[in-house]
């Protein structure tokens, strides 16, 4: 049974600031992968050896794509790669590690099969080198977006069809043994268009997909599809409004519902925004939250930080430094702002795939022209662990130095931050935005017993509230902090 759902609540954090925001986490390193075309990411994991796998697409010239598979070692540095592919446009659009250390890759291809495009199944060993693959599909546009492996050893692929279903474009479910060998495929969806984004298996032994539907809605809506192991519909939900809405991931967590992500028009401040849905084990709305700004904002992929939250990664062309940035969102178990990082140079840059990393930082794989060689190319970039909270609205004293107000403040475009330290000390000052991202004075050095002051200079700056944290620490102490606010007036 398919029913729309109500919007319990959705919190909207649209330059807004949380009781406790924390700083973002650093970026340890960064690295890119491609030749002079387009090179795209789809996915990216950690292997047990802490090197990174990747995989995409790879670009020969503009009309000659293939499935790309990278593994790097625990720095980013390429150790091996694989092509997969023929003359015309095969692309890869997921990606999983497989029980036996091999990996298992979907997409579509155009080179192979019966039809316009059909879906793409390669089964690889651990050192990438192909074992098998399957095509799948009819006459017309078939792709394959998301695989999982499942716990009989077999594969469930989700996508999209033109070639079978009763609609325009259908979702399209392939549940495959081991071999790839077709154990039973479905369709579902109405008369409009209608796609699977991700699939997973859930803990019953069914599967849990999202994805969007123009058939059971008024314009585009996020699909919840629940089936049992058959692939035949349980439920079906809808989370939308009047405009276009999209589901991109879906996990089920650790209580047994399921934590969604995606894009909003229908709920967005501009063009679109990020969407984080929670769900009860039913289908039914917990909450939301909506992330974005003026422009166009959506994500790709959300983990689930068990007992901690939710990390969730994207794009972002409301905020950054050229077109569009990666755009990294970490939230609370109940959808409140963290942290969130934006990544990327002056032009085009997106993050893909993000996944907690065996040192509990993190690592997101995503496109880059900004960086690289080529016209775009992979990026992956490894995160630090989480930030302690920023506490902007503490007292600003401390037990072992004073922290005074900014003055002037409001200021344009310096202002003076002082303090006071009872004892010789090394002192760093951070400044940070209110969407707890660095913004400058990242200052680390030693002064004086007695009186300092630090100027800061916000020319490069919006207008708007600043946070600036000063950290103290002294030989065989424990570092203390002191926060204050202040607001740069243009």
């Amino acid at each position: 049974m398919l029913s729309r759902q109500p919007i319990l609540y959705i919190s909207f954090f649209i330059l807004a600031f949380a009781s406790a925001v924390s700083a973002q986490p650093d970026v340890l390193w960064e690295q890119s992968y491609g030749g002079y075309y387009y090179d795209y990411a789809a996915s990216v994991l950690q292997t047990d050896d802490g090197g990174y796998v990747l995989a995409g697409s790879y670009s020969h010239d503009e009309y000659n794509v293939d499935m790309w598979l990278v593994k790097t070692d625990e720095i980013g540095d390429t150790l091996w790669t694989r092509t997969f592919g023929g003359l015309n446009y095969d692309a890869c659009h997921g990606m999983e590690q497989t029980a036996d250390g091999g990996y298992i890759l979907v997409g579509q291809t155009f080179t192979f099969g019966g039809g316009c495009d059909d879906v793409w199944l390669i089964k690889t060993d651990s050192d990438g080198d192909s074992t098998w693959s399957a095509v799948y599909g009819g006459g017309l546009w078939d792709r394959g977006l998301s695989v999982q492996q499942t716990i009989d050893g077999g594969y469930i692929i989700v996508g999209e069809t033109k070639s079978f279903g009763s609609g325009d474009w259908d979702l399209y479910l392939i549940k495959t043994n081991s071999h790839g060998d077709t154990t039973w495929t479905r369709t579902h969806g109405g008369s409009g268009i209608d796609a699977g984004e991700y699939v997973r298996q859930t803990d019953d032994g069914g599967y849990i997909i999202t994805g969007y539907t123009e058939s059971y809605s008024d314009a585009r809506d996020v699909w919840l599809l629940k089936t049992d192991a058959d692939g035949d519909s349980a439920w079906s939900k809808t989370f939308g409004g009047s405009l276009w809405d999209v589901g991109e991931c879906v996990r089920q967590t650790a209580d047994g519902g399921f934590i969604i992500t995606g894009k909003t028009e229908s709920f967005s401040s501009g063009m679109s925004d990020v969407w984080l849905i929670k769900t009860e084990s039913d289908g039914d709305s917990s909450w939301s939250s909506v992330f974005g700004g003026d422009n166009t904002d959506k994500s790709y992929c959300v983990q689930e930080i068990v007992g901690d939250g939710y990390i969730i990664a994207g794009l972002t062309w409301s905020y950054g430094e050229g077109g569009s940035d990666a755009w990294v969102i970490r939230v609370s178990q109940s959808g409140e702002l963290l942290w969130d990082l934006i990544w990327g140079g002056i032009s085009n840059d997106d993050g893909g795939s993000i996944i907690s990393t065996d040192d509990d930082g993190f690592a997101f794989v995503g496109m880059t022209e900004s960086y690289g060689t080529g016209e775009s190319d992979l990026c992956l970039v490894k995160l630090d662990v989480d930030p302690p909270a920023v506490e902007p609205f503490d007292p600003i004293s401390s037990v072992s130095f004073t922290l005074h107000s900014a003055y002037p403040n409001p200021f344009n475009p310096t202002t003076v931050i002082s303090f006071d330290l009872p004892v010789a000390s090394q002192v760093k000052l951070d400044v940070y935005d209110v969407k707890g991202r660095h913004v400058g004075a990242r200052l680390s050095r030693p002064y004086m017993t007695g009186s300092h002051q630090i100027s800061f200079d916000g020319l490069g700056l919006a207008s708007g509230i600043y946070i600036y944290r000063l950290q103290v620490s002294g030989s065989g102490a424990t570092p203390t902090m002191g926060t204050g606010k202040m607001v740069l007036m243009k």
